[in-house]
């Protein structure tokens, strides 16, 4: 069940797969710290795939800097002035 801020989101965040299938993933940002691991522990339990900008984004953009980090030997590390 779905109270307070979250509400709208939680209820209607079937209309995106009903249109587009099971596969689409709902990004959505902005809705506050205060809220958004809630919302996302809601969404996922209703099976929806989820992604909030705000929390999960600044993890995928350090491991994507690392990786490509990774890629360059002997350039990591490396600083110029």
């Amino acid at each position: 069940m779905c109270l307070g801020v979250c509400a709208p989101v939680c209820e209607q965040s079937h209309l995106p797969q009903d249109r587009y299938g099971g596969q689409v993933i709902i990004h959505w940002e902005d809705v506050g710290s205060r809220h958004s691991f809630q919302l996302l522990k809601r969404l996922r339990a209703r099976g929806v795939s989820t992604f909030n900008d705000d929390i999960e984004c600044t993890a995928a953009v350090t491991v994507a800097a690392l990786l490509g980090a990774a890629r360059k030997p002997g350039e990591f590390g490396q600083h110029r002035t």
